[in-house]
C-alpha cells in the first residue's frame, strides 16, 4: 500500500496493531497501539524524514478513529473487535464476542500510532533544497 504524505509517497512494508483494553469496574476502553514501517517511494523535491513520519502518523490515525466512530456510532461489532478481546483475555472478557456492541458507544477509544521511515535510499535532499 503506498500513502501520500506532503510531496512524496511512502510504502508500507509493515504495518501491527495492538489492542490494550482499559479495565475499571469494567471495560472502560480500548487503547490501540499503531506500528507502521515504511519506505520512500518517491519524492518530488527535499524532504525530511522526520516529517514524513509524522506526517504518516496523522493519516493514519486519523483513518483509524474515523473507523472506530463510525463502529461506535453504529453500534456494531464490524471489526470483531470482541472476539479478539475475547481471545486474548479469556477470563476477564468473557462474553465480549457477543456483548462488545452492547457498550461499544460508551468505551473511550484511544488510537496511538508509532512510524518509521526505514528506507529513503540515501536521498536526504532537505540539505541540497532540491
Amino acid at each position: 500500500m503506498t500513502v501520500s504524505v506532503g510531496n512524496a509517497a511512502l510504502q508500507i512494508d509493515n504495518a501491527d496493531c495492538d489492542i490494550e483494553p482499559v479495565f475499571g469496574d469494567g471495560l472502560e476502553g480500548l487503547t490501540f497501539n499503531i506500528k507502521i514501517n515504511a519506505s520512500l517511494a518517491e519524492v518530488k523535491g527535499g524532504f525530511d524524514p522526520d516529517e514524513l513520519a509524522a506526517g504518516l502518523e496523522d493519516e493514519v490515525r486519523a483513518l483509524a478513529e474515523g473507523v472506530l466512530e463510525l463502529e461506535k456510532s453504529t453500534g456494531c461489532d464490524f471489526l470483531h473487535l470482541g472476539s479478539a478481546l475475547e481471545m486474548r483475555h479469556p477470563v476477564r472478557l468473557r462474553g465480549a464476542a457477543e456483548n462488545l456492541a452492547l457498550v461499544l458507544p460508551d468505551l473511550d477509544m484511544r488510537v496511538c500510532v508509532s512510524a518509521r521511515l526505514d528506507r529513503s535510499f540515501n536521498l536526504d535532499l532537505k540539505e541540497t533544497g532540491q
